[in-house]
């Protein structure tokens, strides 16, 4: 077993990363910074996404196995006291394999990924957006911008945006609109749109200043953006699971049970 541990800056999660980098070593895994087949988070959701993002070349040859040091463990199935387990999981155990679809988006002659989500905003100025599915013009949307988030990414800024939580084992993009303008004379949707895997996802940007590209948790405020088309890729976003921890035991860990 190929890994590499990509850990939050605190001083627990730096803790908790060397003593299991140790215990992997000492039990026969090789620490492999360039080519893992298994890289370890330890912080929160933000250091999973971190960690997505640096092997998003590799995505396809990487699974992803998550502890939770932070605020908010959606993607980690491991709290500070799993250390042993996860190790010898990790040595020992065949884990079960979750796929989840990403995000391809393209702008500027780029292509990038997202896990969570994408988003256009702008809280300087009303932003114009048209927005297309396969080509056809559904409507023009004036307001902060739009959010558009995997299913697996339902339950970050999708979900904080009212938009519906929605299970990963369905093969959706879900558009979410932020601050749009409604009167009598301008309206739009107004609810979330969910769209399947062969839609065509096209954003065309009214030219303006101070527009923000979000993907995932990397912020782009430098751009001159005018199109932006996205839809579900083929390549997966693959966490191993030992413990079958389960998505409602993930939602029930995340937003209802108290500690």
């Amino acid at each position: 077993m190929k890994f590499y541990i990509v850990s939050k800056l605190d001083d627990v999660s730096v803790k908790i990363s060397n003593e299991l980098r140790t215990k992997l070593i000492n039990g026969g895994a090789i620490e492999d910074e360039v080519s893992p087949n298994i890289v370890v988070s330890i912080g929160g959701d933000g250091t999973m996404l971190r960690a997505v993002h640096e092997y998003i070349e590799k995505v396809d040859d990487v699974c992803f196995v998550g502890l939770h040091t932070g605020t908010l463990g959606f993607y980690t199935n491991y709290t500070l006291d799993d250390v042993d387990l996860l190790c010898d999981n990790l040595l020992n155990k065949n884990p079960s394999i979750d796929e989840y679809s990403l995000i391809e988006v393209r702008y500027n002659n780029k292509t990038q990924l997202a896990l969570n989500e994408i988003r256009v905003e702008n809280n300087y100025h009303t932003q114009e957006i048209d927005i297309y599915l396969n080509e056809q013009y559904l409507q023009t949307f004036k307001g902060n911008g739009i959010c558009l988030a995997t299913a697996i990414g339902s339950t970050g800024y999708n979900r904080s945006l009212k938009g519906p939580i929605i299970h990963p084992s369905l093969d959706v993009m879900i558009m979410s609109e932020i601050a749009a303008i409604h009167h009598r004379y301008f309206s739009t949707l107004s609810s979330p749109l969910v769209m399947g895997r062969n839609t065509i996802f096209k954003m065309v940007i009214k030219p303006s200043k101070h527009i923000l590209l979000g993907i995932d948790h990397e912020i782009y405020d430098d751009l001159e953006l005018t199109e932006i088309e996205c839809k579900l890729s083929d390549k997966k976003f693959k966490m191993l699971n030992y413990n079958e921890f389960s998505y409602v035991q993930r939602l029930r860990k995340a937003f209802l049970e108290k500690d």
